[in-house]
């Protein structure tokens, strides 16, 4: 079967790099994605490619869909075009329609998200050695307003594998005690 070859024009080729910029801008949005789940940070050549590729769709396809809405428009007096008005309207309806759609779905996953805690308040036994004013001394680490930090905010794609490490090397959630240590306590009040 051949296919009709379509002549080669400014809206043919913004088509076609339009198309590789948005399959360039889901692979990269794919690779963050992945980086973001699975690892620690994500990669910046990654970051930047999918910025940029973002950028060329926006400004390939902007100009690309105006100049099809002008060629049509300007074609509507023929009568043969009319099927193809027809259905360029319900594309459109439809893709009006899954767009909002989508959109109140995201609005709805946002307005039911809760974010973790970013600080959490030390446990009642907590041993202020050095003052209450100074809860990490003799650390030099300091939190915006000397709270503790919950441990899944620190966490990265190991979370579960030093859980679980943590979990062996401890005797009832406890770190083991070694002669070294100088006494302190843990968060949730294990003296060492």
């Amino acid at each position: 079967m051949d296919l009709p070859a379509h002549a080669w024009n400014h809206i043919v080729v913004l088509g076609y790099v339009g198309m590789v910029a948005t399959l360039v801008a889901i692979v990269s949005g794919l690779v963050l994605t992945v980086q973001a789940l699975w690892d620690t940070r994500i990669h910046y050549g990654w970051s930047r490619v999918h910025l940029w590729s973002t950028f060329a769709l926006i400004a390939t396809v902007v100009p690309h869909v105006v100049w099809i809405m002008v060629r049509d428009h300007r074609a509507r007096k023929r009568e043969a075009i009319r099927p193809v008005l027809v259905a360029q309207r319900h594309f459109s309806a439809a893709v009006t329609a899954l767009t909002l759609g989508l959109f109140v779905v995201v609005v709805a996953l946002a307005y039911v998200y809760r974010a973790p805690a970013r600080y959490v308040d030390f446990p009642p036994d907590y041993s202020y050695l050095y003052g209450s004013d100074r809860p990490f001394a003799p650390s030099l680490a300091r939190t915006e307003n000397n709270k503790a930090i919950p441990a899944e905010m620190l966490g990265g794609r190991l979370r579960a594998d030093a859980r679980a490490a943590t979990s062996r090397s401890t005797k009832n959630g406890c770190p083991a005690r070694t002669a070294i240590r100088r006494p302190t306590r843990c968060f949730d009040g294990c003296s060492m």
